[in-house]
């Protein structure tokens, strides 16, 4: 008995070790197989139109050819692909020769995880020996079923994250052997548009960072299929594309070119069809490329917008409230500027980041076909009077402006220098004709300080005036707009260079010492108008944020060089 129950303690002892061997054992095959398939990733850099995708866009200048770009290029004519650190690629493994499926994948929809050096993920090779064949796409999506799929591009590619949403790559690697190193080389399934907008001589007419560019009318949607490595169909459901901006905060060339891309289905864009939209502001343009369009899978047009006539930069402000004025305390401060009291703006507005420009003006005295008369003076009905657009300085001549075959042209030395030698009314008579108003004194003041409450959008301390003020020069005229730095909220030259025309407030209310009991919207519509900011003659102490000159009335406002102005414009 006793031999008997020693063999089973035996056999049990036996067993036991057997099976911590066996055990053992399979955790270390776990272990070491774990994400043993290496691969050899690339982007097929090599497809370019055909001569005959070369169409003529927009500026005459053709089609520019080029692969599909992945990363944000330096140069606009960059087009060249390649990964991000971040990336993901969805694969899809099955024995060689069949064709891909759901039901038929030893790996179902892996993801493949680029760290910017490698490719790793949770795939390793089956236990069986043989070939194999890969399907690969990108970007990853959690819903790929492999075979035949759907596939849509981002409404919003604004951002560079749905940008690269956008852009469907496939590749696959046949017969590979086990162990083997598997290539995957990746071929661009989406066409890519590139719009350039071109810009005007002098800066205040140009694009801004703000400005948002859409492809209108787009179809969006698409089926591919990684069998074939295609697109196969592209759905009718149309959307409106916001297009990435190339050029970010930091370039060089960040205030100077103006680059947009989108990544859309293979599709027809039929000429003369109005699918560019450029928003700016309170500002839409509408344009046409002037031929038709054919976007074929892995490639890329160029479409050149010529300069948009009539486009201003302008800065968004919200409503809110402050303190307008001075401070008893401030020994700088003129009578007219007291009591400081508390202001509400009830509605927000766009302001022009720059006094308006001879270029602007120009424009202006062109539209409403002004011509100087035999005493020089340039007149526009408006309100049932006749307005002085425009006067001559000494022996009668415009300093800025030539009149040549009955068009109002700007000097070349005067380009983007602010209008002036016009009066409150001709101001006024821009303002309307552009769809805008003049600011407020509240408006303008709100503006200018920006948030701040100094005596200065910039500060108190005068060692900083340079940097951001034109004033006490002994010159004719003013300098150009935007040399020197913005104030916060990116509103030029408030300080300095030009007086501004406002509609006035009247005088200052002693009752608004609360935010509680604010003045609301303050305006005298029939009070004359003020002049704001100071000038390039000024003083320093008279270019401070709370600084007014008031005028009457019966004034037309003083012909100088030094009076200008700016606009506002509400959604």
């Amino acid at each position: 008995m006793n031999i008997f129950k020693n063999l089973i303690r035996t056999l049990s002892i036996m067993f036991m070790l057997l099976s911590l061997f066996s055990c053992t054992k399979d955790i270390e095959v776990v272990e070491k197989t774990q994400g043993n398939i290496s691969f050899k990733i690339a982007i097929n850099q090599e497809k370019r139109l055909s001569s005959t995708q070369k169409l003529a866009t927009s500026s005459g200048k053709g089609l520019k050819d080029g692969a599909v770009a992945i990363v944000p290029p330096v140069l606009a004519s960059d087009f060249t692909s390649s990964f991000s650190a971040g990336d993901t690629v969805g694969l899809f493994i099955v024995p060689a020769g069949e064709a891909l499926s759901s039901s038929n994948a030893t790996y179902r929809n892996v993801q493949i995880i680029f760290d910017g050096q490698g490719w790793s993920g949770n795939v390793n090779w089956p236990a069986e020996g043989g070939l194999y064949d890969f399907y690969a796409y990108y970007p990853y999506s959690s819903a790929a079923a492999g075979g035949n799929s759907k596939f849509e591009v981002q409404s919003d590619q604004s951002t560079w994250a749905n940008f690269q949403k956008s852009d469907l790559m496939v590749a696959k690697s046949l017969a590979v052997a086990k162990g083997s190193t598997v290539p995957l080389n990746f071929s661009h399934l989406m066409s890519m548009v590139q719009v350039n907008v071109g810009a005007n001589a002098g800066k205040s007419q140009n694009p801004d960072k703000d400005m948002v560019v859409s492809l209108a009318g787009i179809k969006s949607r698409a089926s591919y299929s990684l069998n074939d490595q295609a697109a196969t169909g592209t759905e009718s459901y149309l959307s409106n594309i916001k297009m990435y901006r190339v050029e970010q905060a930091g370039d060089a060339n960040y205030n100077t070119t103006f680059t947009y891309r989108a990544l859309l289905p293979a599709q027809d864009l039929s000429a003369k069809s109005n699918r560019l939209v450029f928003s700016q502001g309170n500002q839409t343009f509408v344009r046409a490329q002037d031929t038709k369009l054919t976007l074929t899978t892995g490639t890329a047009h160029h479409i050149t917008q010529p300069a948009l006539d009539g486009l201003w930069q302008a800065v968004w402000v919200e409503p809110g409230i402050f303190q307008m004025g001075s401070p008893e305390s401030d020994v700088n401060a003129l009578k007219n500027e007291k009591p400081q009291h508390w202001v509400r703006l009830t509605k927000g507005f766009y302001m022009s980041k720059y006094a308006v420009t001879v270029e602007e003006y120009a424009q202006f005295l062109n539209a409403v076909s002004a011509q100087p008369d035999a005493y020089k003076f340039v007149y526009l009905p408006f309100s049932g009077e006749r307005i002085t657009l425009l006067q001559p300085v000494g022996n009668g001549g415009y300093p800025f402006f030539n009149y040549t075959d009955g068009k109002w042209q700007v000097k070349n030395e005067h380009i983007d220098m602010p209008v002036t030698i016009i009066n409150f009314k001709a101001a006024k008579a821009y303002a309307h004709w552009a769809g805008g108003e003049l600011p407020t004194e509240a408006q303008w003041e709100y503006a200018c300080r920006a948030g701040t409450t100094t005596v200065w959008s910039f500060g108190k301390d005068p060692n900083d005036l340079n940097s951001y003020v034109w004033y006490g020069l002994t010159g004719s005229y003013s300098k150009k707009v935007g040399l020197l730095a913005a104030n916060p909220w990116g509103l030029y030259d408030m300080h300095g260079n030009v007086a501004e025309y406002c509609l006035p407030n009247g005088n200052y209310p002693s009752q608004s010492n609360t935010p509680q009991t604010a003045i609301v919207d303050p305006v005298e519509e029939n009070a004359g108008h003020t002049l704001r900011g100071g000038s390039f003659k000024s003083t320093s102490s008279l270019t401070r944020s709370a600084v007014r000159d008031q005028h009457a009335p019966t004034s037309a406002g003083n012909i100088t060089t030094y009076n200008g102005f700016r606009i506002i414009k509400y959604r």
